[in-house]
């Protein structure tokens, strides 16, 4: 559009506005060239931090389910530990009153429970205990 309003007036401009004005829209269009190499160097640079910044999420996600399998292994082996002390005290103290017993049986379904219901913080533990 531009060029053929040119050429429609160019028999009427003096002789400077016929130099000048082509120079100066070929100026133009280079610094806009410039102003789009110069953006688009600068789109492929934080492109480049974004992905290693996901790369280093990645490795760090990695880090924390293998802590947060080490840390379930850990308390995995700790129940197992305990079930077994517990069965071999449970052997020892049939003597105690079925009265205690109950109130142990209590207090340990309460554990339970508890246990239960803050299940669903375990995925998340690791960011509040810092392991």
């Amino acid at each position: 559009m531009v060029f053929i309003l040119f050429g429609e007036s160019w028999s009427r401009w003096e002789l400077s506005f016929k130099i000048v004005t082509p120079i100066l829209h070929i100026v133009f269009t280079a610094a806009q060239i410039h102003g789009s190499r110069i953006l688009l160097s600068m789109w492929r640079k934080e492109k480049r931090k974004l992905v290693q910044e996901e790369n280093e999420l990645h490795d760090i996600e990695t880090d924390s389910s293998s802590k947060k399998k080490e840390a379930v292994a850990d308390e995995e082996m700790a129940v197992v530990v305990q079930a077994s002390t517990s069965l071999s005290d449970s052997n020892t103290i049939q003597a105690e009153s079925s009265a205690q017993t109950s109130e142990e049986n209590e207090g340990g379904r309460q554990r339970s429970k508890l246990r239960k219901a803050l299940g669903f913080l375990r995925p998340i533990g690791h960011y509040i205990t810092g392991r």
